[in-house]
């Protein structure tokens, strides 16, 4: 049994890294999709500072929700896991 919880133990550890790691990725995921939407020829009148404020305004909503479903998609793999 104690090979059993020290497994556990480094998968929860594993999960905790990799939730760490989606966070980081879903930052940099709006970072670079507000960017690469502030390029667009609607934005091309304003300074690029400015149309990546109302690029990344735009999709925020839809930024966050996929950052959330993806950290909620991590914690419950956490969940379970400490619940076995």
């Amino acid at each position: 049994m104690p090979d059993i919880e020290k497994l556990k133990e480094s998968l929860v550890a594993a999960y905790g890294i990799i939730r760490q790691q989606t966070e980081q990725i879903c930052d940099l995921q709006s970072l670079l999709f507000s960017l690469i939407d502030a390029l667009d020829p609607k934005y091309s009148r304003l300074p690029l500072g400015v149309a990546y404020l109302r690029a990344q305004e735009a999709k925020l909503d839809d930024l966050v929700r996929s950052k959330r479903d993806s950290l909620a998609l991590v914690d419950e793999a956490i969940r379970r896991l400490r619940g076995i």
